[in-house]
């Protein structure tokens, strides 16, 4: 009979964010009297993970490219322990999930690469990390503050450009690398890894650079033309704030899966130079782009750029829609599937003066225009939007202000509303967040639920924050309740991020969780934390 052997070992500490904490030994053969096969699975566990703890038992759910999964149950291991399975088949491009409960829920989950194994010894590891939880991965090299950040599927994250440094003291330095994190195998200490350069674009004073900060970048995910490719959209080579960085046009589209860039021709580029804008998808597969810095001369005054542009993948062409009357800085963005594209709020700044934003449109489908829409209760700059399961779009936390000084820091808000597209009002949740919090960013969640990252409990459009938050929190649409993840307590250092971090950047890969990159953090300083947040589906 084919059998499978799990061998328990005694948690070890290999190196800061790597545990091997487990390793199991799978023996199969591939039929009476067929080869046998052994396969060694190594699980990695980051910091500040012990996942095995406390366990009951171990599945591994065997899912083969062609076929029904498997699922083999297995006592919980111990050191020297050897518990046994019997019936395990050959594996042809087949992944296997590692799950781990305790007192019957799941409270551990890994998944590996696409396997073989039909004979020999074969050598595999597997990323396992504790479920509603935050792992601590390899953390950058350098602080990292608005780079690019995608994922590419398969438990693969894709990070270029950005700025480092000091942000508060001297100007942040402008970045050309791009990096990659890879969890299905899990990479080298769980970290990302320098793969190349992005290429030289042209910014709006006609200068060739590569350093690219504060761009765009879209995955096209709707079927149909350039699909699966990254839609890079302006950005600057400098500093827009304290280097006089200038805004670019340029737009160009990278590919994954043959890792080329394609520079869009003249005609194709925006017409309205900007950096750190807002871009979108819609339901189309089409681009929407809002707001940003403008261009300016370096040295010189921060321009803001009020415009709309809409980006047509069949044709490859930008069109400007016109300019509006929200803010163009810390505004957000939401799909509103078949209705359009949602625009709502951010900072309107006249001289050294701001006032939060009430004020919405929506943008049409088809980009054939832009529609007046219902205004949020409250003017706020710095909050976060997104759109539910059911249609309804969630804005949480950001600040109100009106005349306030661009240096004052303002209170950020714990409030939440909620707009139903049947009724086509706004509605203030009765449910607040356990911490105010303005530029922070929130996904949706596989299971409906929204996860809510970073920020900080004041505001202050300088973007140098006192107090970043360090607290994740997961709001549940069907209790209507905000709860704080991973046991994360505001006042002790347990739970969260390694770190607060204002305007972090978050990728989801449903199969593995929401990644967390960079920010800026207490002293102004951009952050190199990357942590990896594991919902339970």
């Amino acid at each position: 009979m084919p059998s499978a052997v799990v061998r328990g070992k005694g948690a070890r500490w290999y190196a800061p964010h790597m545990l091997v904490s487990v390793s199991m030994l799978l023996m199969g053969c591939t039929g009476s009297g067929g080869a046998a096969y052994t396969l060694h699975l190594n699980p990695v566990v980051a910091n500040p993970q012990a996942p095995f703890d406390g366990l009951d038992r171990i599945d591994l759910v065997l899912t083969p490219a062609d076929g029904d999964p498997l699922r083999v149950p297995l006592d919980a291991p111990t050191s020297g322990s050897t518990p046994e399975v019997t019936g395990l088949p050959e594996l042809i491009d087949t992944t296997i999930t590692v799950e781990g409960y305790r007192d019957g829920d799941r409270v551990l989950r890994g998944l590996t690469e696409p396997l073989t194994a039909t004979s020999g010894v074969v050598e595999a590891t597997v990323f396992v990390a504790s479920t509603e939880a935050t792992a601590w991965m390899g953390a950058l090299s350098d602080g990292l503050h608005i780079p690019m950040l995608a994922p590419l599927g398969g438990g693969r994250f894709w990070l270029a450009g950005g700025l480092t440094n000091d942000l508060n003291n001297a100007p942040g330095k402008g970045q050309k690398s791009i990096y990659t994190l890879t969890l299905a195998p899990p990479g080298e200490g769980l970290a990302f890894t320098n793969v190349g350069d992005l290429p030289a674009y042209e910014t709006n004073d006609g200068a060739s650079e590569t350093t690219r900060v504060g761009a765009g970048c879209t995955q096209l995910t709707v079927s149909g033309a350039d699909q699966g490719k990254l839609l890079v959209t302006g950005g600057a080579a400098r500093d827009p704030l304290g280097d006089g960085g200038e805004a670019s046009t340029a737009v160009s589209l990278y590919d994954p899966t043959t890792d080329t860039w394609e520079d869009l021709p003249p005609l194709s580029t925006l017409e309205d130079p900007r950096v750190q804008h807002l871009a979108g998808e819609n339901l189309l597969g089409n681009v929407v782009v809002w707001g940003g810095y403008g261009p300016q001369a370096r040295g010189g005054g921060v321009s803001l750029n009020n415009s709309i542009e809409y980006y047509d993948r069949g044709n490859r062409r930008f069109t400007s829609l016109g300019e509006t009357n929200l803010g163009p800085l810390d505004a957000m963005m939401a799909d509103l599937g078949a209705d359009g594209t949602l625009i709502c709020g951010g900072a309107d700044i006249d001289d050294s003066v701001w006032s939060s934003v009430s004020s919405c449109v929506r943008v049409r489908l088809d980009g054939s225009g832009i529609d007046g829409f219902e205004s949020m209760l409250e003017g706020v700059a710095g909050a976060s939007m997104v759109t539910l399961a059911d249609g309804k779009v969630l804005v949480t936390g950001g600040a109100a202000a009106e005349g306030a000084s661009t240096s004052d820091d303002i209170g950020a808000l714990d409030s939440a509303w909620l707009y139903n597209p049947s009724t086509g009002r706004w509605g203030a949740l009765a449910a607040t967040m356990k911490i105010p919090r303005a530029g922070h960013r929130t996904v949706l969640l596989a299971d409906g639920r929204v996860l809510v990252v970073g920020g900080a409990q004041t505001y202050n459009s300088n973007v140098f924050p006192a107090d970043p938050v360090r607290c994740l929190e997961i709001y549940d649409p069907v209790a209507s309740t905000f709860e704080l993840a991973d046991g994360c307590t505001p006042t002790e250092e347990a739970g969260g991020l390694p770190g607060g971090a204002l305007l972090p950047q978050v990728a989801y890969d449903p199969d593995y969780g929401v990644l967390i990159v960079g920010g800026v953090g207490a002293d102004g300083s951009a952050q190199s934390g990357v942590s990896l947040f594991v919902p339970e589906l």
